[in-house]
């Protein structure tokens, strides 16, 4: 949807997009951050709110996989300490290495 938007609108300036795909995925992050730290939202992971924000999120990230700065993407998702988000993108960027070695570091956390 905010791809669709800007692939439109063809006077946008390549950079000028990129920051502002960087900006909302920031931005997306923080506000799923707040809403686990509400009460009722950390107790109940299927919190319907949560649930279609993070759905959102990954449609952004399908959507736009191939604008996004890959690095930059992967390290903000990292800091928000979005791993299944950030295993989600590396797989679209066909980047296994990482996909797998997320799994065996949740396995060895899971066994150790």
């Amino acid at each position: 949807m905010v791809c669709e938007g800007m692939r439109k609108n063809g006077r946008m300036h390549e950079t000028t997009v990129l920051h502002l795909k960087s900006v909302y995925t920031h931005f997306t992050m923080y506000i799923i951050n707040r809403l686990l730290l509400e009460d009722d939202v950390a107790l109940d992971s299927n919190n319907s709110e949560y649930q279609s924000l993070i759905k959102e999120f990954r449609a952004f990230l399908s959507d736009c996989k191939d604008v996004l700065d890959e690095a930059t993407t992967m390290k903000l998702l990292e800091s928000y300490g979005r791993s299944d988000e950030l295993v989600f993108f590396a797989s679209l960027k066909e980047q296994y290495e990482i996909v797998l070695h997320h799994y065996i570091q949740r396995i060895v956390y899971n066994f150790g």
